[in-house]
């Protein structure tokens, strides 16, 4: 697909990093982890939410501080109110590297981040975007930063076109863009959602663009452990826009080569197959429960059964109980 032309400085990465108050330690973490990025040429911007007028002071503080460690530019969005898509959006606007990619103050990038996917991307110049696999890291805030207590590597399935349009966010992501594509195709962050704001963008690019996705964990995303009434909260919110971006998803034309109509017809080939076998299999499992029943209503017909019954309610079942532990031989006498 032709790609857009758009100035940028060659092979700079810029990462898009979100914040707001009260999460200086969490934002300290993610500066150390750009700052470690084994790429040539990395920037973070810095979008700075807050409804405290002393803390953009604060976080260029702490990036004067970090000054020869991490080249930083500091974005400060006015109103409290906007929605992580518009910083996103802000911090697109800064940008001029030929990559971007975004990260929240909380989660932090691993040193092969770089190398791992914008390599993926030199060597495939028809991509526009490649995701890697994340680490999700749970935990709790202290007032020195992040204490990680358990993790689970989140290795991403292979990204195509149709699962993309179809199917709508999938899994954690994290991924590099080349801006230029970004900006030819006019595509930005999503400000109506409330979440999965980067799984809108990724999906609204690979209608005119190739992506991918390589095996290798490249970033942590970070959460602390909370009431259970806060992950529903947040579970709530992702499946209220993931609902939202299936709901715009509908009434889009949606126009597949040949090779991916073939794909998509396996993939409803295979769920077909595997329908039938859970339907046999609910068959057999049916059948054995009429054949276990049939058993249960012999017994309970048998006349051994019903003169059971009957000394138990003469009470006659005692007796011949005891009289059959008499007769029964002692462990001396075996």
């Amino acid at each position: 697909m032709p790609r857009s032309a758009g100035s940028h400085e060659p092979g700079r990465l810029d990462v898009v990093i979100a914040t707001r108050d009260g999460r200086l330690p969490l934002l300290r973490d993610a500066l150390y982890s750009v700052a470690a990025l084994t790429h040539a040429a990395v920037r973070a911007v810095v979008v700075v939410q807050s409804a405290d007028p002393a803390h953009p002071g604060r976080v260029g503080e702490l990036t004067r501080h970090l000054r020869g460690l991490v080249e930083t530019r500091v974005v400060v969005v006015e109103d409290a109110g906007r929605t992580r898509g518009h910083l996103l959006n802000a911090g697109l606007d800064a940008a001029g590297g030929e990559f971007v990619c975004v990260l929240d103050d909380g989660d932090v990038l691993y040193p092969q981040f770089a190398a791992v996917l914008i390599g993926e991307l030199t060597a495939r110049p028809q991509l526009s975007a490649a995701c890697g696999a994340t680490v999700r890291c749970s935990g709790r805030l202290t007032a020195h930063g992040f204490v990680a207590e358990h993790k689970a590597t989140w290795a991403p399935e292979p990204l195509d076109r149709i699962r993309l349009l179809l199917d709508g966010p999938l899994q954690p992501l994290a991924a590099v863009y080349r801006r230029a594509d970004l900006a030819g195709a006019g595509i930005r962050f999503d400000e109506s959602l409330e979440a999965l704001e980067e799984w809108e963008l990724l999906r609204r690019l690979c209608r005119r663009h190739e992506v991918a996705s390589v095996p290798h964990p490249v970033a942590e995303l970070r959460s602390a452990r909370g009431a259970a009434g806060v992950a529903a909260e947040v579970e709530a919110v992702r499946e209220r826009a993931r609902a939202a971006i299936l709901e715009r998803a509908a009434g889009e034309t949606l126009v597949l080569t040949e090779a991916e109509l073939r794909t998509l017809a396996s993939a409803a080939e295979r769920e077909r197959q595997a329908l039938a076998a859970e339907t046999a299999r609910a068959a057999a499992l049916a059948a054995e429960l009429a054949a276990a029943r049939l058993q249960l209503d012999s017994l309970r017909t048998s006349p051994v059964l019903r003169a059971y019954r009957g000394l138990r309610r003469t009470g006659l079942h005692r007796p011949l109980r005891a009289v059959y532990r008499l007769i029964q031989p002692r462990p001396a006498d075996r």
